[in-house]
């Protein structure tokens, strides 16, 4: 069909075809070929092809038979393309093979990052953070002061306040900026491991006595199934073992109606539901020091 209408015989007649044009060019090729009456001859974009394709602008305009633009357009087209935003297919392919796959090339950060001579993924993984931030702070998703952008900054090499003025969500909040800043400390968030992997050991129950100082032990076997995650299991095994035993002296006293194991039953059982809560623990481990009054109702 291309080969047929009056711009595809004016390229056959100079031993052209569309397929033989620049690939950025093509598809205004097809369009002046086969709807000749959505182009106006005063485009600039066909006399920018024109010129690509070494033809007169006077022999092309002959084949288009749209209407002739405002003056607007023109000035809006004209401006695209001083700007490399017209018919730069070829550009964007380019752009979005070497950023590792992603739609990066319309980023302001990932233009920067290619200045450097690498790509958005190689410098977030040099800056030691998860993927998702690279492209969070590359499409302006990141609060501007979270701390993660400093290492971000860093890794690419230009001041933090450049890649913190291209984000579009607000800052943090004094809370919420200490809890990421304690998270980076910390090297970030680990995730549980995944089900298959190593299991984690059951502790043990021990029964306490109050004048004695208890010994904690493991059965030594894993969970069927595996555990559920939390927290306790980022503390080494002797702290997890401290932790079981002071939930079960408590627990043996608040039993056995005593008030002071030497602390007050009271006091240990608050200091250690906030401890258990801030871990992550939602079961119920601990007695109540009310147990005790409850049968004398």
């Amino acid at each position: 069909m291309e080969s047929k209408s009056p711009f595809g015989q004016y390229l056959a007649a100079h031993e052209q075809h569309i397929h033989d044009l620049p690939v950025n060019w093509q598809s205004f090729a097809r369009r002046l070929s086969n709807t000749p009456d959505r182009v106006g001859a005063n485009s600039p974009t066909l006399a920018a092809f024109a010129k690509a394709i070494n033809r007169p602008l006077t022999e092309l305009q002959g084949f288009a038979t749209g209407e002739l633009l405002t003056e607007r357009w023109v000035q809006k087209i004209q401006k695209q393309i001083a700007n490399g935003n017209r018919n730069v297919h070829k550009k964007k392919r380019a752009a979005k093979k070497s950023h590792g796959g992603a739609m990066y090339a319309k980023h302001n950060l990932a233009k920067l990052v290619a200045e450097k001579g690498f790509t958005l993924t190689e410098a977030t993984k040099k800056a030691g953070l998860p993927a998702s931030s690279g492209w969070r702070a590359s499409v302006g998703k990141m609060p501007p002061n979270h701390p993660q952008l400093k290492q971000l900054a860093a890794a690419i090499g230009i001041p933090v306040a450049t890649i913190a003025a291209m984000q579009t969500v607000p800052p943090l909040t004094a809370e919420f900026l200490a809890r990421a800043e304690r998270s980076v400390a910390k090297g970030g968030r680990k995730r549980p491991a995944k089900k298959g992997g190593k299991k984690g050991i059951v502790l043990g129950s021990v029964v306490v006595d109050q004048h004695e100082h208890a010994q904690a032990h493991t059965n030594g076997k894993a969970r069927a199934g595996g555990a559920k995650y939390n927290r306790l299991r980022k503390l080494e095994l002797p702290a997890r073992e401290a932790v079981r035993t002071l939930i079960a002296t408590l627990n043996d006293g608040v039993m056995k109606g005593d008030t002071y194991i030497p602390a007050s039953t009271q006091d240990l059982y608050l200091v250690l539901q906030d401890y258990l809560e801030e871990k992550g623990i939602k079961e119920s481990v601990l007695v109540d020091p009310n147990y005790v009054r409850v049968f004398d109702r």
